[in-house]
């Protein structure tokens, strides 16, 4: 699993991680999604994630291709030449920091482009 997957599948973790980050208003909703795909598909968009792939480095070259092919029977015994499941991911949005106006300067600066206007007076 690449690093924070799991933490960031919750939608709680990634609100946060996203409000830790500076973004405001940050909604998250679940979004389910139902796939069909050929098991062939399937089967080769499996070898590439993690665990597909520790699998393949854990039985080497000589017994992985007789366990994806006995893998690969077994689920079309089951399931039939298409494979239907329904998977669920977090949608999040929000939005950058509003810039607030500093009275005690310039109206309608925000505090980086006063911090910039400071910097270029004190050299004038």
């Amino acid at each position: 699993m690449p690093p924070n997957e799991g933490r960031l599948c919750e939608a709680v973790e990634l609100s946060a991680a996203l409000r830790g980050a500076g973004i405001q208003d940050v909604q998250v909703q679940r979004r389910e999604y139902r796939i069909g795909m050929q098991v062939s598909d399937y089967l080769e968009m499996q070898d590439v994630f993690t665990y597909g792939r520790f699998v393949r480095a854990t039985l080497g070259p000589v017994r992985w291709p007789a366990f994806r092919e006995e893998v690969e029977q077994e689920i079309r015994m089951a399931r039939g030449d298409q494979i239907e499941y329904t998977t669920h991911y977090h949608l999040a949005v929000g939005g950058k920091p509003r810039c607030q106006p500093r009275r005690d300067v310039y109206a309608g600066e925000c505090d980086g482009a006063v911090a910039a206007s400071k910097s270029q007076r004190l050299h004038t």
